[in-house]
């Protein structure tokens, strides 16, 4: 017999004592009506003693059927928690694979860091740079638009990465449009290879640096953890704090939200 079936079992019980306790009862009502007083007395007797014995057969099970759904309880319990803690280190995994393949797109070319001096940070550097776009803007655009970009020369706006602190290397340029209507912004950086990919929208950087005071300059790589339009925007800084954008897909009136990810939710 298999356990289902055993457990089952003492279930019979109650309903077992319950109809002989009506039995008893109805027989020792009868018994009353008939003025047959000795019989009546010892089957009332007989009923609460049934009454007596139901009542604890009744607990008994409320006890074990308690003691199984706590079982139960305990159970489901560990199982959301194990589940939690295998979705939080998934999330870690992800996140850190992510971050990884965008710091070695971020990353200035090794050879060039030595001789290169150390971009200076001060208003007419900035200035500058602003003004300026890469030798290479026109393969760059060229590639772009291979990746479906809709940039040409006449809307690009460049902007060379200039580290907050100051630091060595070819770190690339961002480039997007001055049409508000293209809101598309990208990295590019030309070394040893090419490396372009899309960087952080201009509307989820600007609210990153009015919402949490942080200055773009000081962004060290961003990314994303799926790549589409909707999925949240990471930025990590050089100070090593990692920030998350996005805008709520159930309530775009609420607008872009930023908020700083826990160091227990980033991977150790």
């Amino acid at each position: 017999m298999s356990e289902g079936h055993k457990s089952k079992k003492p279930l019979r019980w109650p309903t077992i004592w319950l109809v002989t306790g009506l039995v008893l009862g109805l027989a020792t009502a009868f018994t009353a009506l008939a003025n047959l007083g000795p019989a009546a007395g010892v089957l009332g007797a007989l009923t609460a003693a049934v009454a007596i014995v139901l009542t604890y057969v009744i607990a008994y099970r409320q006890a074990i059927e308690s003691s199984e759904l706590s079982d139960t309880v305990v159970k489901i319990d560990a199982a959301v928690s194990d589940l939690a803690e295998a979705n939080e280190r998934l999330y870690q995994l992800t996140l850190s694979a992510a971050e990884k393949d965008s710091a070695q797109a971020y990353e200035g070319d090794e050879e060039l860091a030595s001789d290169a001096p150390a971009l200076s940070v001060d208003s007419e550097s900035l200035d500058e740079a602003d003004d300026k776009e890469p030798p290479y803007a026109s393969e760059a655009l060229a590639r772009l638009r291979s990746a479906g970009s809709m940039l040409t020369h006449a809307n690009a706006s460049w902007k060379q990465k200039i580290p907050d602190p100051p630091l060595r290397g070819n770190h690339g340029w961002f480039v997007e449009s001055n049409d508000p209507a293209i809101t598309e912004r990208w990295y590019v950086r030309k070394g040893r290879y090419w490396n372009i990919r899309k960087a952080m929208p201009r509307e989820f950087l600007d609210a990153l640096e009015s919402q949490q005071r942080v200055d773009p300059r000081t962004i060290k790589h961003d990314f994303q953890l799926k790549k589409h339009g909707l999925a949240s925007w990471y930025a990590r800084t050089y100070d090593g704090s990692l920030w998350r954008v996005w805008r709520p897909n159930r309530n775009a009136n609420l607008g872009v939200q930023t908020e700083p990810v826990p160091d227990d939710l980033q991977a150790s």
